[in-house]
């Protein structure tokens, strides 16, 4: 069988879909299947060379894309047609030019998603899976604004996407799943039973698990942020979103600073809207000395960041989505076989009972992960050998070799 997927996705940039899709297809690769990867970027950075990716036609990248959801929210199939006509003129042309008509394709996003449903719907396609890396309605009810208009503009928007979801999972030959609790959630919303339904598991990527430490690389950062011998490094890498706790994080060194850890830096990797608010909390506190901001570092270095560290935190804040799934850079942040802090969701509650592979604490509680925070401070070094073997852990049984066998099984 030959596993064809289909995204407009940027897969040049590092995130979690990225770094869950790639390591879903290298895994398919590893086990001798055929995978075709249809998008816009010819060279995907972490795709092994054995994958076939065919290019988009450019006129693709003129979709707009809020406006392509809203339609296929509201409007009739029909009228869609009228609209987007082009595109399914595009994509006819196109499959027939590469042959694929009447396959079935995986979508692995949100927007993916409704496209799979549009072509399907239109007959372009045989079927769809949707790979499910996030839940829309969720998300928009986790952001929060104080003005009444943006209020109702999530409001509606939540609203939508809920229309969008009916209109996508009706139709959908079937559906992969990151973790049994986005599984419940979305077989509780919708009748599922008739569709194909896999669980795919988050995981750790095998391109983080593979990497060594460039020792060029590591001299510099540790040099460019004036980490020192006897430091107590700690590292946050993600990005700098209201639901991904990084201010949490940051008012937490604070205190901790504050209750005495000289010693103590952070050290923050990633991007976002919370990027300002950031900086104004160091600078409120007087702490450009201890925190540096790194911005945005290729995924396929992670590991040589890593190695500076001490102490990796995930500081998500609580939200629905995060206890129904683990997020991905928890799998990375193990993978690191340093010392992990995470928050106490339900999704991790096996995984990490008695606080087997990390320190928890409760989420969007500030002091406290000030006290773990601090916890780990005081007993790093009884800690860093409690958790010396995760790296190991992890490689035997948290990777997306691991992740793929349901769907090796089902399309065997």
């Amino acid at each position: 069988m030959k596993y064809r997927l289909i995204s407009f996705k940027d897969f040049t940039r590092p995130g979690g879909g990225n770094i869950r899709i790639i390591g879903i297809l290298n895994e398919l690769i590893k086990a001798g299947k055929t995978v075709e990867v249809h998008g816009f970027h010819e060279d995907i950075p972490g795709l092994l060379p054995e994958a076939q990716v065919h290019l988009l036609p450019t006129r693709l990248q003129q979709l707009n894309k809020r406006k392509f959801q809203l339609a296929l929210a509201f409007l009739p199939a029909g009228l869609t047609k009228m609209l987007f006509g082009w595109v399914l003129q595009t994509f006819s042309t196109y499959f027939s030019e590469k042959n694929v008509t009447n396959s079935t394709f995986v979508f692995p996003e949100h927007l993916d998603n409704s496209l799979g449903y549009f072509l399907n719907k239109h007959r372009l396609i045989h079927g769809y899976i949707n790979d499910i890396h996030g839940i829309a309605p969720i998300e928009f009810m986790a952001k929060k604004e104080y003005s009444f208009l943006r209020n109702l503009i999530f409001f509606f928007k939540r609203y939508a996407a809920v229309r969008l979801d009916n209109k996508v999972f009706q139709h959908a030959k079937g559906f992969l799943f990151p973790s049994p609790g986005v599984q419940k959630y979305f077989t509780s919303k919708y009748k599922l039973d008739d569709k194909i339904q896999l669980l795919v598991p988050e995981a750790a990527n095998q391109i983080l698990l593979e990497q060594e430490v460039d020792e060029a690389l590591q001299e510099e950062v540790r040099s460019q942020c004036g980490l020192l011998e006897a430091d107590t490094v700690i590292l946050f890498a993600g990005a700098f979103k209201p639901t991904g706790g990084v201010l949490d994080l940051l008012h937490a060194f604070v205190q901790l600073k504050q209750s005495g850890a000289p010693t103590s830096k952070l050290v923050l990797i990633g991007k976002g809207s919370d990027w300002q608010a950031a900086q104004d909390i160091v600078r409120e506190a007087g702490l450009q000395d201890a925190v540096r901001f790194l911005g945005m570092v290729p995924y396929e270095k992670l590991y040589t960041y890593q190695s500076l560290a001490d102490i990796i935190v995930c500081p998500d804040k609580f939200s629905a989505y995060s206890d129904l799934l683990p997020h991905i850079k928890y799998y990375d942040a193990l993978a690191s076989g340093k010392i992990v802090i995470n928050g106490r969701f339900t999704c991790l509650e096996a995984m990490n009972a008695g606080e087997r592979f990390s320190l928890e604490f409760i989420p969007s509680d500030v002091a406290s992960l000030s006290a773990t925070l601090k916890r780990a401070v005081e007993q790093k070094t009884a800690l860093m050998d409690k958790y010396s073997t995760n790296r190991e852990k992890v490689k035997q049984a948290y990777t997306y070799t691991q992740s793929v066998q349901s769907m090796l099984s089902e399309f065997s």
